[in-house]
């Protein structure tokens, strides 16, 4: 009997405190806009908003609230703002991006002439994909952003979302557009743009994949790139190298944490380096169940793969999780590339920085990237893609 009276009066509780959270955050949040206001930052018809995400660290126990700025009703890309405040109330951080004098930046229709699938072929159109499926509403809202699923159309990896959001063109004018993310199939770019909801031109894009390769413009350096000319010289590094160890479960044969690579250091075996808070079904899962859903480099923190002449390539281990004896040298060329070595030490600092962070408040409720939350709270989000260019890493 105490359960059943004792679960509603908590859910009730945690009802009120988390009211009581939002009405501070939005005090607070006007209290600082009415600042800049006087400051003459922002106009007064500027100081419209919504907001887009609290939480509480639960290590520095400060109060972190996001919002954006809205025009009619529809977020403002760009300007998303944060809010950091004590318990007392004193704010320790604020940033603010707000357009200022949106009023008068506004520019052309406040309703889409366009359809988000409309949109979203107009998008591709221009990024040069070819949709081989039917572009479908999978769900849509009925408020002021129409935020919508569409199928992927055969040229993503996963559903397209689309919503109504006012950007800023080059001519610094407010323009109504459709905000766009393709997940592209082959893995080399996730695109997010914004596309004009009347003449369905790209205003704006943004590429969410990060790709840094080892050539880059040395024109002004030597004619002939060697890209060991100024590394530290370790003859018998072969020598030094550790023997894969038989039979081991969940470990990686990487160069490991706080080794910056491997001209500081060799590689070792770590095995079940996962943190169990901040990874409690290690780095393979992604059903919150035991036991791992991929025995390659791909798991609820991190995807890690090669994107170059490969792409898409990833070193599987089995299901052992054994990601060890992958052969590699501290010398590099464009023939001896050692992809599962590279890609396997990618996976694995990536997950440590994850979960390293995640020990310092970069937790599900303050927004960190995993696909599940395991109940954790937070919007849930698209973990890290992390690309090996050619194999280097």
């Amino acid at each position: 009997m105490r359960k059943v009276t004792f679960n509603p009066l908590f859910c009730l509780l945690f009802f009120f405190f988390g009211n009581l959270i939002s009405q501070n955050s939005a005090q607070s949040i006007d209290n600082y806009l009415d600042q800049l206001i006087q400051n003459k930052k922002i106009t007064t018809e500027d100081a419209q908003w919504i907001l887009t995400g609290e939480s509480l660290s639960r290590v520095s126990n400060v109060h972190h609230s996001y919002y954006r700025q809205v025009l009619n009703g529809v977020e403002i890309y760009g300007t998303e703002s944060g809010l950091h405040t004590l318990q007392n109330g004193n704010v320790i951080s604020a940033n603010n991006h707000f357009v200022k004098n949106m009023m008068a930046r506004n520019s052309g229709s406040s309703s889409p002439s366009l359809s988000a699938i409309q949109a979203a072929e107009a998008a591709a159109n221009q990024l040069n994909y070819n949709i081989t499926q039917p572009l479908l509403i999978i769900s849509q809202e009925n408020n002021s952003g129409r935020a919508t699923i569409l199928s992927n159309g055969g040229i993503s990896l996963s559903p397209i979302p689309a919503k109504l959001v006012y950007q800023l063109n080059d001519k610094e004018e407010l323009r109504l557009c459709w905000d766009i993310s393709i997940q592209e199939k082959a893995q080399e770019n996730w695109w997010s743009v914004r596309i004009d909801a009347t003449t369905g031109a790209i205003i704006d894009q943004v590429n969410w994949m990060v790709t840094c390769a080892i050539e880059h413009n040395h024109s002004d350096d030597l004619t002939v790139l060697d890209y060991n000319a100024n590394l530290y010289d370790i003859p018998n590094y072969k020598d030094l190298v550790s023997t894969a160890s038989a039979g081991c479960n969940e470990c990686y044969e990487v160069i490991a944490m706080p080794i910056e690579s491997p001209y500081y250091g060799i590689r070792t075996i770590e095995t079940l380096p996962a943190n169990l808070t901040a990874s409690p079904f290690g780095w393979h899962d992604t059903n919150g169940a035991p036991g791992a859903e991929f025995t390659t480099t791909q798991g609820n923190n991190v995807s890690a793969y090669e994107d170059g002449n490969n792409p898409g390539y990833q070193p599987d281990a089995g299901a052992s999780l054994s990601f060890t004896g992958y052969p590699f040298s501290e010398i590099y060329s464009n023939a001896n590339q050692y992809e599962d070595a590279a890609i396997t030490n990618l996976f694995y600092w990536n997950n440590i920085i994850h979960d390293l962070l995640y020990q310092y408040g970069f937790d599900e409720a303050g927004g960190n990237f995993q696909e599940n939350n395991y109940g954790n709270g937070g919007a849930g989000s698209d973990y890290v893609n992390a690309e090996a260019q050619d194999g280097s890493g």
